[in-house]
């Protein structure tokens, strides 16, 4: 997803993210690559964040971009150890136009707003991960974690939405506590509604036609379990398949702390 932030006579400011899975060859072993503390497995999620600037030159077919940005690789908690790989990409290019026919591109008004510019959600996740019993050695995976939703969005213009969102979550791996003086894992919370976290989040969509990119900050107001994590995070993307129906994929976290990869699907109702 490009996005032109303004323009300066030949000269575009743009905005880009990237998204999608890789294959990394090198992955923690607890034999043969101790040192990688990274990545705990071959497949992550990959994203690219860019900022840059697209220059057009007068009269010419010549163009040159340059952007800077951020790489972030991680499998979003599914195994440990996850602390995930980032790197600072810089990128220079140039380009030549071979048809000199002008394209012309659609005008969007962000100032006007849409017919319907209430819209209310409601979502359902599920997933698995995984947790440090002595770093970086993991339980192996598979605790199952959830979340549910229910949001407001002020549509404001074509391209955004500003959102307020209740969530309620479920981790089972807040359940356990490993005991580094015995070895041994150590179920502290036997009723589920102990490990229950519920919170209110606020946050923004960056929309193109189907798909958004949400970016979403709350506060706990019900968390019996590691009660200084009293914050969280949601970071991802939002696929429209139907009108009124998407499916969810997001990053919950604390801080840089992968929780879990949100991944579920939801419905969406638009009103005046």
């Amino acid at each position: 997803m490009e996005f032109k932030l303004f323009k300066i006579k030949q000269a575009d400011f743009i905005s880009r993210i990237n998204g999608g899975l890789t294959y990394l060859t090198q992955k923690y072993d607890k034999l043969d690559n101790t040192e990688n503390i990274a990545i705990g497995t071959n497949v992550n999620f990959y994203f690219n964040l860019n900022f840059g600037l697209h220059y057009k030159f007068k009269n010419s077919p010549w163009a040159i971009r340059t952007t800077a940005g951020l790489i972030h690789f991680s499998n979003g908690s599914v195994m440990k150890p996850n602390l995930g790989l980032n790197q600072i990409n810089f990128t220079l290019g140039c380009s030549y136009q071979l048809n000199n026919s002008e394209r012309s591109e659609p005008e969007i008004n962000l100032t006007s707003k849409p017919e319907k510019r209430h819209e209310f959600t409601i979502m359902g996740t599920i997933t698995s991960s995984d947790d440090y019993t002595v770093q970086p050695n993991s339980r192996g995976g598979g605790y199952l974690a959830s979340s549910g939703a229910i949001g407001y969005n002020y549509i404001y213009s074509k391209v955004g939405k500003l959102g307020v969102s209740a969530d309620i979550f479920y981790n089972e791996n807040l359940a356990y506590y490993f005991d580094t003086n015995w070895d041994n894992l150590i179920i502290v919370y036997d009723d589920p509604k102990d490990i229950i976290r519920a919170g209110i989040s606020i946050g923004h969509e960056l929309c193109y036609k189907k798909i958004s990119f949400l970016s979403y900050v709350g506060v706990y107001y019900y968390n019996k379990v590691k009660p200084h994590d009293f914050l969280y995070s949601r970071f991802g993307l939002r696929y429209y398949i139907f009108k009124n129906v998407f499916i969810n994929a997001t990053l919950k976290a604390y801080g840089f702390k992968a929780h879990y990869i949100e991944s579920g699907i939801g419905f969406s109702f638009k009103a005046k």
